[in-house]
């Protein structure tokens, strides 16, 4: 994976932890999981594109409703791996705790330790729903 590839993941990363549990818990009332599709639509209607979709839904969804959610060309556990997009996660924001679940992100997360760098310093407007790509 190179460099720039790995700056979008964390860029997309930050921008669900950010603005994801909000706008869920708006859309579907606060919970611990909720499934990729309820996820789509939210990223769908609320105009947040990224082409590292699935660390959304490793982040917000149960395991189990993750992998049925993946398509043929998705299922490449190499690269698609729910318990290795959560180690990413968790190692960004939990301090290495994978156990976290979407009702825990407005109170747990470790923002202060990356808000700054995923933009090498510069202010990323989370709000704006542009895409990552």
């Amino acid at each position: 994976m190179n460099l720039i590839t790995k700056f979008r993941i964390k860029r997309a990363i930050r921008r669900f932890i950010l603005r994801l549990p909000t706008l869920l818990t708006k859309d579907y009332g606060k919970r611990k999981h909720y499934t990729p599709k309820q996820i789509k639509a939210t990223l769908d209607r609320h105009s947040l594109r990224s082409t590292h979709v699935l660390y959304a839904y490793a982040i917000f969804a149960h395991h189990d409703s993750f992998y049925q959610h993946l398509t043929d060309s998705e299922l490449d556990t190499s690269v698609n791996n729910y318990d290795m997009m959560r180690e990413k996660v968790a190692e960004q924001y939990f301090n290495g705790d994978t156990t976290f679940d979407a009702s825990s992100l407005d109170t747990s997360i470790n923002t202060t330790s990356d808000l700054s760098d995923v933009a090498g310093g510069e202010n990323i407007d989370v709000g704006s729903g542009n895409s990552d790509s």
